[in-house]
């Protein structure tokens, strides 16, 4: 008669609530021939190899695999959330190396304890190992070399990424620039070669429609092609607007550029406009929704060095909150899991700049995330 489930539950937890270095024991006294002297420990161990070995090999491999898949899938899946850039096919493909050798070793070391537990029960006969054991190899061996292949393709792809482009820019410090930003996939791949503004610095055009030059007082950054142009054109920065001071930024559906003598901004739809003398200063204030692809911004109340802030979104499971001082480009920011956030430590006679961001976290992949919302909060 087969045992039921009852008993081979509990034939398996009564072995493991033995504890790892009584089991170790057990297998020790095998190796010399002998039975345990506890007459329960060496029941609950022969129970437990009678029920391992009644079943057959291919079983044991599986329950050993998916015991340690679940475990070594759990740790991928939260470096895939603690490192957003992991991909789903890498996290995986690592898992299954790690995961089939362990699980094939441990399924033939329990295999290997058992019999040698029921070789000191006389009246059991042992049976030899069925099946093919040439087979169970090249079995393990064909999952871990499609594991392997996977992970470097996965490698390979994610490399390609970033820097699988015809063009790339020359300059090293350009270059390092656009690779920690993600190359290919991130600044987009360099159209060309490299061009020069008026003042001789570097400007390499993208496919995403940027360029990527250097600032004096901010160093490499990347401006729309259009308020690039229409910034050379005005002359650069020996023009009227002079040299770049502060990163492109958005309000509302505008995007806009100051400079040290006045500003370009893009209204939706229309082209860049230039204006002297003065900076843009954000007109998106609190309580005005952008639109429905981003959180909105409806309450933010200042006491002294702090802005208390409140949003409205449907579900999200984390938000994206960063603030910024007004013509400043330090950015800081911080992951909320609700939609109240208080920024601390701020300077209560500045204006600042707020974005928000709501964002669903995905399994072994990088979050989706919002269109950033961006405010400006005045003292």
């Amino acid at each position: 008669m087969r045992p039921g489930l009852s008993e081979i539950v509990g034939a398996q937890f009564a072995w493991w609530q033995l504890g790892f270095r009584l089991r170790r024991t057990i297998g020790r006294h095998c190796g010399q021939g002998r039975a345990h002297p506890d007459q329960h420990v060496w029941t609950v161990a022969t129970r437990w190899a009678r029920q391992l070995l009644a079943a057959p090999w291919w079983w044991r491999l599986t329950k050993t695999t998916l015991v340690t898949g679940f475990s070594v899938l759990g740790l991928a899946a939260t470096a895939g959330t603690l490192y957003e850039r992991l991909s789903a096919a890498f996290a995986v493909s690592a898992a299954v190396l790690v995961v089939v050798p362990v699980a094939v070793l441990s399924a033939w070391r329990h295999t290997r304890l058992a019999r040698a537990v029921l070789r000191l029960c006389p009246p059991l006969e042992v049976k030899a190992p069925k099946g093919m054991p040439a087979v169970r190899l090249v079995s393990a061996g064909l999952l871990v070399s499609l594991a392997a292949t996977s992970l470097v393709f996965v490698v390979w792809q994610e490399h390609t990424a970033v820097h699988g482009c015809a063009n790339r820019p020359v300059e090293p410090e350009a270059h390092r620039w656009w690779v920690t930003r993600g190359g290919r996939d991130g600044v987009g791949c360099p159209l060309g070669g490299v061009e020069r503004t008026a003042q001789g610095e570097l400007a390499v055009r993208t496919e995403r429609g940027v360029v990527l030059t250097r600032a004096p007082a901010l160093g490499l950054v990347t401006v729309s092609a259009d308020l690039f142009d229409a910034w050379q054109a005005s002359g650069g920065a020996a023009g009227p607007l002079g040299g770049q001071i502060e990163l492109q930024s958005a309000d509302g559906a505008s995007e806009y550029v100051n400079f040290s003598g006045g500003h370009l901004v893009r209204a939706p739809g229309q082209s860049p406009r230039l204006v002297r003398d003065r900076p843009y200063l954000r007109t998106l204030e609190v309580g005005v929704c952008v639109g429905p692809d981003r959180p909105c911004l409806v309450r933010a109340s200042r006491i002294g060095g702090t802005i208390r802030l409140g949003w409205h979104w449907g579900n999200a499971d984390a938000y994206n909150v960063s603030w910024w001082s007004e013509g400043g480009f330090d950015v800081v920011g911080t992951e909320v899991a609700g939609t109240e956030f208080t920024v601390t430590g701020i300077d209560p006679g500045r204006a600042y700049g707020i974005g928000l961001q709501a964002c669903d976290k995905q399994f072994l992949r990088k979050s989706r995330c919002t269109q950033k919302a961006e405010y400006i909060v005045r003292p």
